[in-house]
């Protein structure tokens, strides 16, 4: 009876601070007390300044990605936690705050357009003095190797846009694109408006669609004044497909179809490790399971692409995840492609020395293909403007 008591005790403290903390939290927000906003780039979510704090947040992060793969209750009884705040919260604002992610960025979901979208946790002046270290890499590399032809393309997501009413870091990416030398070429996968960004992205999961690559590709060839414009059809590889984005989330409500490229050509490819494959789904029974890591197999330090182009022209792809849809397509246009990742194999402990690289493979172009937050602030911390030595 004692434990009856106890148990109802605890589930009516429960509900009791349900009821209090959101409507409290209500008329906060609407009398300006707290807000989901800030006046500088970023107040409100980001990190503390608290070492214990930060601590904690990070290992509740890091359990929360671990146990999700291996302890399926755990899932199902946090996806409800999730689904329930971000229910509740729904109810005060149209962008609703989830949590960080293990690469400390911030985790929001628009309820109104039902989709997700991360924000970095770096200040103005933090931003700023990452942008001046990015565009001096560029245009060093730029002046030093000024006979190869340099190419830089920004897939741009949802917080690079002018489509975001917080934390819009669009300006950045005109300074970016302003700054840098005048003969270093640059592309951006830019939106018009929400349906457009919604078409070229995926709503659960950081990367664009093969909508989106198909875009990318084709921006690619037309600032290399290349004439090999494609339409090419899309296939659905899975569905329901819930994406990095959902996987933080630990939520189901919001889901995508995962899509490929109908196509294929002839080019040859020669990978440096054994990672690189055909790609094909392997079904999990987690729902959260990275498929789009599983299907693309990307996972790869360098790989070469040959083609039967004969035109004197070899092109390193400086890349990430982004470049794996597309890449062996580019490849048709040059004779020799070298895919560089340099988060993998053999680069997570060796630096890229660019000038023996480019000499070695007759190297006639460039083109920088990762996250414009990477390649605009390095905002994953690679370091690149270290690893690779100009």
């Amino acid at each position: 009876m004692k434990k009856d008591r106890f148990i109802i005790s605890v589930f009516l403290v429960i509900i009791f601070g349900v009821f209090v903390l959101y409507p409290v939290k209500y008329l906060l927000i609407k009398t300006d007390k707290i807000s989901f906003n800030s006046s500088d780039n970023w107040k409100t979510y980001e990190k503390s300044g608290n070492l214990i704090k930060d601590k904690v947040m990070a290992l509740e992060t890091a359990i929360d990605n671990r146990t999700t793969n291996y302890f399926p209750l755990y899932e199902k009884i946090t996806s409800g936690f999730y689904n329930f705040n971000i229910k509740l919260d729904s109810l005060f604002s149209s962008k609703v705050y989830i949590k960080s992610n293990s690469d400390g960025e911030n985790l929001f979901y628009d309820n109104q357009n039902n989709f997700y979208f991360l924000l970095n946790n770096l200040s103005s002046e933090q931003l700023n003095n990452r942008l001046k270290n990015q565009i001096s890499f560029y245009n060093d590399i730029n002046t030093k190797y000024s006979d190869i032809n340099l190419y830089i393309y920004l897939p741009l997501r949802y917080e690079v846009t002018n489509l975001s009413d917080i934390h819009n870091l669009n300006n950045y990416v005109v300074t970016f694109k302003n700054s840098l030398n005048k003969n270093i070429k640059v592309s951006s996968l830019d939106s018009l408006d929400l349906s457009q960004y919604l078409t070229y992205f995926y709503k659960t999961d950081h990367h664009y669609n093969s909508v989106g690559a198909l875009k990318a590709y084709n921006d690619i060839v037309t600032m290399m004044d290349i004439n090999n414009i494609k339409t090419i059809p899309f296939k659905c590889i899975y569905t329901p497909y819930y994406g990095s984005l959902a996987k933080t989330a630990l939520n189901k409500n919001v889901s995508d179809n995962l899509l490929d490229l109908d196509y294929q050509n002839d080019v040859e490819f020669n990978q440096s490790d054994d990672k690189f494959k055909t790609r094909k789904i392997v079904k999990k029974t987690n729902p959260f399971y990275d498929y789009y890591i599983s299907y693309y197999n990307g996972q790869y330090d360098e790989i070469k692409y040959k083609s039967d182009v004969k035109n004197n022209k070899n092109i390193l792809i400086i890349s990430d995840s982004l470049s794996w849809q597309i890449d062996y397509i580019i490849a048709e246009n040059f004779e020799n492609t070298y895919v560089i990742n340099l988060r993998y194999g053999k680069w997570k402990n060796q630096k890229l020395y660019l000038q023996e690289y480019l000499s070695e493979h007759n190297i006639t172009d460039i083109l920088f293909l990762q996250e414009a937050e990477q390649q605009m602030f390095d905002l994953y911390n690679h370091n690149i403007s270290d690893r690779v030595v100009r």
